[in-house]
């Protein structure tokens, strides 16, 4: 009864042991207090029966003991949370006995191949137990560190050889966390891995510092160690000619210890700015677009209107068929605030012209929304043909003048500046169909043929998107098929422009000015207006729905 009274006490211990051994900086290698499970039974007194069978009892208790830890041992593999490993920890100390505690340090040993995530278990295991019997975590210490060695020792370069490396060095940091393994002991080998940093030793290395090397860094006694050989290691990463496999275990083992400073927290902006943003970016719809021109006209102006034209600029961030919602918005309420009407166009041809002085594709999102914007603000008024043509014969000629220049901006085999006008063409070339902007238009599609003749041969999807383009605007538009005969036309519209000059003639871009025949779309009637107060506010949403309405149908 004695041993028994031994076991007991001992699982008692273990039961309510607390866990200042353990590592406090891991999640599942972190030792708490072992829950009890049922079955904490006192030993009750023993009656004169009990006495004279007690002899009996002693003899039967070796072969029961070798019975109960076979069944014990063999729920070690399932192990996967803390709640089993100290319940297992538990029932190993009611059925303990020398020789049961010589099969479990050899069980916690032999970890199975491939299962490296039970490291941090078996370590628990062997942490918990050992506050009853200290032998078991020292004979496991011996096992894993002698392994260690060896395989140190040993230059097995085959793909066999790194499983078993790679677990001996976590289980040794996962031991070092539950401090059955002393820091210096783990120090100690690092320095011997990166004496070598080698083949296997680069992992080794990597696998030790990834799983102990924040806590080393966390002790007091082990910081200043382990900051040098973190410096060590980085210096030797940079030094040696890694591949780069090794390299990012490297890394990876460093930021484990030192993570990368921590994302720069979200920018808090003022409540009102906040909900402008939330107006043009969360609720700018179809069906929305009038509350939203409510609200926004609800705003103090004087404060809000330099930000309200910074998100706007911002198309970027809208879906590309929503850029109209955008020019929309900006089209109504530019009838009660011109300054934002000129402001937004002002501020879209800067930023087109920027894209023409920096053309690297980092940009080439963010150029196709402006010129669609461009485009869009043409539909809704907020600029004349005039401005759209100019930034036209800007995106085929621009930087054309120096030949140097022009190999460093526009290439013979860069095609996006032809996207962008295809973008802009498709957007509000449809009114370009009558009186002056006819001409206009005509006139820039034999530049833009001799354009894209002198590139190189069109990429099918561009050529295509060309055609449609053609065919939609000027279905009978007389197409050249070489770049000389391209060229013999734009020099003849030169000449005969040079020629009207010459005679004091007005240049085609001029004639008919005065004709009435407009190729703008028309302003909204007066009485659409009539609905907006002295201050601003919008009385009645059928007259503002109606005007938005009509300007969508005239875009159609």
């Amino acid at each position: 009864m004695a041993a028994a009274d031994d076991q007991s006490a001992a699982a008692v211990a273990v039961e309510h042991s607390a866990g200042p051994s353990s590592a406090a900086d891991t999640t599942d290698s972190a030792a708490a207090a072992v829950d009890s499970p049922a079955g904490q039974e006192q030993t009750s007194p023993a009656t004169a029966d009990e006495d004279a069978a007690a002899p009996e009892a002693a003899a039967a208790e070796p072969s029961s003991s070798k019975d109960a830890i076979a069944p014990i041992l063999a729920r070690l593999t399932s192990c996967v949370s803390r709640d089993l490993c100290d319940e297992l920890a538990v029932n190993f100390c009611y059925s303990n006995s020398k020789g049961a505690r010589k099969k479990l340090i050899r069980a916690l040993v032999d970890v199975p191949r491939g299962n490296l995530q039970l490291l941090p278990y078996y370590a628990r295991v062997a942490a918990t137990i050992s506050q009853a019997y200290p032998e078991v975590g020292a004979g496991v210490l011996a096992a894993v560190e002698t392994e260690f060695d060896a395989l140190a020792a040993k230059k097995d370069l085959t793909r066999a050889g790194e499983e078993p490396r790679l677990r001996v060095a976590r289980y040794l940091a996962e031991l070092v966390k539950f401090r059955i393994a002393p820091p210096s002991m783990v120090l100690l080998r690092l320095k011997v891995l990166l004496d070598d940093f080698t083949g296997t030793a680069v992992d080794g290395a990597a696998a030790l510092v990834e799983s102990a090397g924040r806590f080393l860094l966390r002790l007091p006694e082990s910081k200043v160690r382990m900051e040098n050989l973190l410096g060590v290691m980085m210096r030797l990463r940079n030094a040696r000619n890694l591949d780069s496999r090794q390299t990012n275990a490297v890394d990876s083992a460093y930021f484990a210890c030192r993570p990368p400073d921590k994302a720069t927290q979200r920018r808090r902006r003022p409540p009102l700015q906040e909900y402008i943003r939330h107006l043009i970016f969360s609720r700018l719809s179809d069906g929305s677009i009038v509350e939203v021109l409510k609200k926004l006209m609800k705003l103090p102006w004087a404060e809000c209107e330099s930000y309200l034209l910074k998100c706007l600029m911002k198309v970027s961030r809208v879906r590309f068929q929503d850029i109209a919602l955008i020019a929309s918005l900006a089209g109504g309420l530019s009838q009660y605030h011109d300054s934002l009407g000129v402001g937004l166009v002002d501020l879209v041809l800067e930023d087109v012209r920027w894209g023409l002085e920096n053309p690297y594709a980092g940009n080439y999102q963010q150029r196709m929304a402006q010129v669609r914007l461009l485009g869009e603000a043409y539909n809704y008024m907020l600029l004349d043909s005039r401005a759209v043509f100019d930034v036209l014969y800007l995106l085929i000629g621009f930087g054309h003048d120096n030949e140097e220049v022009a190999m460093k901006l526009d290439p013979p085999d860069d095609y996006f500046r032809i996207r962008l006008v295809i973008a802009l063409l498709l957007t509000c070339g449809s009114y370009f169909n009558k009186g002056s902007a006819k001409r206009r238009l005509d006139r820039f599609f034999t530049f833009m043929q001799a354009y894209v003749l002198a590139k190189n041969p069109l990429p099918l999807d561009i050529d295509a998107d060309l055609q449609d383009m053609y065919d939609q605007l000027r279905p009978n538009l007389v197409r050249f098929a070489t770049y000389p005969d391209a060229a013999a036309a734009v020099n003849e519209i030169l000449a005969k422009e040079a020629a009207a000059s010459a005679s004091g003639l007005e240049p085609i871009e001029e004639e008919d000015s005065e004709e009435g025949e407009s190729e703008e779309p028309e302003p909204p009637k007066a009485e659409e207006t009539e609905a907006m107060d002295v201050d601003g506010s919008i009385d009645d949403d059928d007259d503002m729905a109606d005007y938005i309405r009509e300007e969508e149908q005239e875009v159609d």
